[in-house]
């Protein structure tokens, strides 16, 4: 138990000297002012946020430096894209609008109910043994029309009770596309680093209750940053997408493959050895060193480019942040040993 908590003047002070770390870090790495950069550096000195002191950790350690690109990288996958809520608010909007709707359309249909109700009460009260012929007929010709009525109010009910149920569907199908949306790499259409982080934990749960296995790739294009800076940011695009399809081609049902970074790629294997593992690992690495690409508009041939890969398994004890580390370290070995190598302590 804490005995002695905070006072708002230290939380103040502390909440303040984060900030003013993050200020600090954002001038000397370049970051432009915009408060999206802001809120990652506050993240990341805060350390609330693994994931995100990881990435910029290893970008430090690897470059010296964490370029704007990485910064609006870790915002967009991290810190809840304002597209995305833009477009959760006008659906919330159309919702609400849809349930105030469907209230009225229920109260509506409730009072009409009601009413049908209490003419058949009124008439069956008014029939006794003394009503006469004329009384009789005056009775079933009203009931008649009161359930003329009724009908055809049900059968509007029930077309507006279907135009609402399309709006809905509607609606639950553009929340999955924004959910999608989120957890998609657009430029590779692969699964993006969210996607990959809430999988891997589930894979892991599951992985443990079941007693299974589970082998992780992570791969890092050798060099992209000067391939990007000589033949442009269009062949490098190029480059991605090709990386993906190899990446692609070795999925299976159950299976996830990522871009988890700029040049960081990723598959997760559930129910496969390492040895498995290992073998898809070469098998991509082989294909990718002999990449032929073709320079769009000129048709100049590109230089081919290699991959550093780190391949493991789930371990005892392992959490999301364990695994990612011990991947990242084993790329990094793979790349001081010569790149172009697959490293693996297991």
């Amino acid at each position: 138990m804490n005995e002695h908590p905070s006072t708002p003047g230290q939380c103040f002070e502390e909440v303040r000297t984060l900030a003013e770390r993050a200020l600090e870090l954002a001038c000397q790495h370049a970051t432009p002012p915009v408060p999206a950069a802001f809120e990652v550096w506050f993240a990341y000195v805060g350390g609330h946020h693994p994931i995100i002191r990881t990435r910029i950790d290893r970008a430090i350690a690897c470059d010296g430096t964490v370029t704007a690109a990485l910064i609006h990288r870790l915002h967009a996958e991290h810190l809840a894209p304002a597209g995305v809520s833009a477009g959760v608010e006008r659906i919330g909007d159309r919702m609400d609008g849809e349930l105030v709707q469907a209230v009225g359309l229920i109260e509506e249909g409730m009072a009409a109910s009601d009413r049908y109700a209490a003419t058949v009460r009124r008439i069956d009260s008014s029939v006794h043994s003394r009503t006469s012929e004329a009384e009789l007929r005056r009775h079933v010709a009203e009931l008649r029309q009161a359930n003329r009525e009724h009908v055809d109010r049900v059968s509007q009910f029930g077309e507006r009770v279907m135009g609402l149920r399309a709006q809905f569907t509607s609606m639950q199908t553009e929340l999955r596309e924004l959910r999608q949306s989120v957890l998609i790499d657009h430029a590779t259409q692969l699964a993006n680093r969210r996607r990959f982080d809430e999988a891997l934990e589930t894979l892991i749960a599951r992985a443990r209750r079941e007693r299974a296995d589970l082998a992780i790739v992570l791969a890092d294009i050798d060099h992209f940053r000067p391939f990007n800076e000589r033949w442009g940011r269009t062949t490098g695009d190029q480059l991605l997408m090709r990386f993906a399809e190899l990446l692609r081609q070795r999925q299976r049902e159950g299976d996830l493959a990522a871009r988890v970074g700029g040049n960081e790629f990723a598959l997760l294997l559930p129910a496969r050895s390492l040895a498995v593992a290992r073998a898809m690992a070469d098998d991509l690495r082989e294909q990718f060193s002999r990449l032929q690409l073709v320079r769009a508009g000129t048709g100049e041939r590109v230089a081919s480019l290699t991959a550093s890969l780190g391949v493991t398994t789930l371990r005892p004890g392992d959490t999301t942040l364990k695994l990612v580390a011990r991947l990242e370290d084993y790329v990094l070995r793979a790349k001081e040993a010569g790149r172009n190598q697959i490293w693996s302590a297991e």
